[in-house]
């Protein structure tokens, strides 16, 4: 009888323990689905209860020490962690959640002790690498930074957010290719993350076609009744392989005050050290009718930042017998989706000087499609491509327009541009497609 009794007690407290460690464990998924999602007052409220059962519950402390930390109370999450180090000083989770904590409240040399201790434990730890080039990049240290996330990477090569890290730390350098092999890289991993996918966007765009075969027509027509312009581009785009200069061959034509003309050119679009890259435009007619006998555009842009970027450019263009110069500068920024741009030019003329501006946002929806918005003033210095162009002294432009690529291949862009000079008001269309193919 006392053999059966106590076989019974015993059972019965096995059946107890059981569904308590059941019930703990349940809490720990629940607290972690929450911490997943960013709920951190849930994941608090689900440990402190869970603690009054079980107080010596380390994974139910460590949950509730990253929970304070996520909700940036980095004291509590200090003293709820503390216990647990002194309890396990080599447990390098324990280590690397304080290293954290220190990084997340702005004491950068506590962090970088602390991830240090972390690899002299665990040099193959590859969020202690992590968390070294995230104190580099802080401290604008970015070859440092990149050695650490590319460790931390070799580490551990399916981390999309050390990807994405390294993807923001190229793009504050300028290296845009680098910057969108990683971001694509961080996607790839994490497709339904959204900052992975809005970074992309605020690369300056390249596209990653080889080819393409385009046209452009572009009809003017004016208020006061006089004969409308007509003149179409042809061009073809070739991306030279291995990171070489895109090139685009173009043929124009133009028709005005009932004549004809066409022109023949060429844009170069070199990389020139980190980031630092130029635009060459070189066009040449024949007749030179209606468009100039030789013009050309040089023009050298430079990322400032992973935010800004400016540029420095000079225009020539020959009209016999006239000869137009233009000096250009400009200034951009990117933010979020957007980026915004501040062009001007400077023409000067005997001992007069021409002063023109044009103000442009784009919202990026990927890194190729976009919409835009402009306004500007002055004398359409950056508008001069053929005769006509040179009777618009003191203009202001607004325009509107996008660009898209549609199933990787089929490239569509329009604009409207509305000029009006002293009650004279021009109207420009532009419409365009083309056809892209190759890798």
């Amino acid at each position: 009888m006392k053999t059966a009794g106590l076989r019974f007690c015993l059972v019965f407290l096995l059946g107890v323990a059981s569904a308590f460690a059941s019930l703990q464990d349940s809490v720990k998924d629940r607290a972690l689905k929450a911490l997943r999602s960013g709920d951190y007052h849930t994941v608090i409220r689900l440990c402190l209860d869970a603690l009054q059962n079980a107080p010596g519950d380390e994974e139910i402390v460590f949950l509730l020490s990253r929970a304070y930390a996520i909700g940036q109370d980095y004291d509590r999450a200090r003293r709820t962690l503390e216990p647990l180090i002194r309890r396990s000083p080599k447990n390098t989770d324990y280590l690397l959640l304080r290293a954290r904590i220190e990084f997340w409240n702005g004491n950068a040399a506590g962090a970088e002790a602390g991830f240090n201790e972390v690899l002299a434990l665990s040099p193959q730890n590859a969020e202690g690498w992590a968390g070294l080039a995230r104190i580099a990049a802080g401290k604008g240290d970015f070859s440092v930074a990149e050695r650490f996330y590319l460790g931390s990477l070799a580490r551990d090569p399916n981390d999309a957010e050390v990807h994405y890290a390294l993807g923001v730390l190229y793009r504050r350098q300028g290296a845009f290719e680098k910057a969108r092999a990683s971001f694509k890289q961080a996607r790839r991993l994490d497709p339904k993350n959204p900052d992975y996918k809005k970074a992309l966007t605020r690369i300056p765009g390249r596209s990653d076609t080889a080819y393409e075969i385009r046209y452009i027509l572009q009809p003017e027509t004016f208020s006061d009744g006089r004969s409308s312009f007509l003149s179409g581009q042809g061009a073809y785009c070739w991306r030279l392989p291995k990171n070489g200069p895109a090139l685009v061959f173009k043929w124009d034509q133009t028709k005005r005050f009932d004549r004809g003309d066409s022109q023949f050119g060429m844009e170069v679009y070199p990389r020139l050290w980190k980031g630092g890259s130029a635009y060459l435009d070189f066009n040449y007619s024949p007749s030179a009718a209606l468009y100039p006998k030789l013009s050309y555009l040089v023009e050298i842009y430079q990322a400032l930042s992973g935010t800004f970027d400016a540029s420095l450019g000079y225009r020539y263009i020959k009209f016999e017998p006239n000869l137009v110069s233009v000096y250009i500068g400009s200034l951009g920024a990117y933010y979020g989706s957007y980026y915004s741009c501040l062009r001007v030019y400077l023409s000067p003329k005997s001992n007069e000087s021409k002063i023109s501006w044009l103000f442009l946002t784009r919202r990026y929806f990927t890194d190729r499609n976009y919409i835009f918005i402009g306004y500007g003033q002055g004398t359409r210095s950056m508008e001069i491509a053929a005769a006509g162009d040179l009777d618009f002294k003191d203009v202001k432009i607004i325009m509107a327009g996008f660009d898209w690529t549609l199933f990787r291949n089929l490239h569509l862009l329009a604009s409207y541009c509305r000029l009006n000079d002293r009650g004279l008001g021009r109207n420009t269309f532009v419409i365009g497609a083309g056809y892209k193919w190759g890798e």
